[in-house]
């Protein structure tokens, strides 16, 4: 998403992205508020634990009904061929 913040963003405004359309939308932010962003330099990895068997319990609601349920594709970019679904 890197990318698309630098292609899409705006000077004091955040960027609400919808995943499941790729809709976005510039959501000014007050003069009054203050934004920390830190690197944790605490790694993550999504290859063992809870993610897969989490992932793969969607893959089945998500091919049984992908036009009603939306929210069950990832935010993939419209020519990348990768979704949760598998499609």
């Amino acid at each position: 998403m890197d990318q698309f913040i630098s292609a899409n963003g705006k000077e004091n405004h955040a960027l609400l992205l919808d995943c499941r359309d790729l809709s976005f939308r510039l959501a000014p932010i007050p003069a009054d508020v203050a934004l920390v962003i830190a690197n944790t330099m605490v790694k993550h990895s999504i290859s063992g634990g809870d993610y897969p068997p989490a992932a793969a319990s969607l893959k089945l609601p998500a091919r049984l009904s992908p036009a009603t349920a939306p929210e069950f594709h990832s935010c993939a970019m419209p020519h990348s061929k990768t979704s949760i679904s598998g499609s």
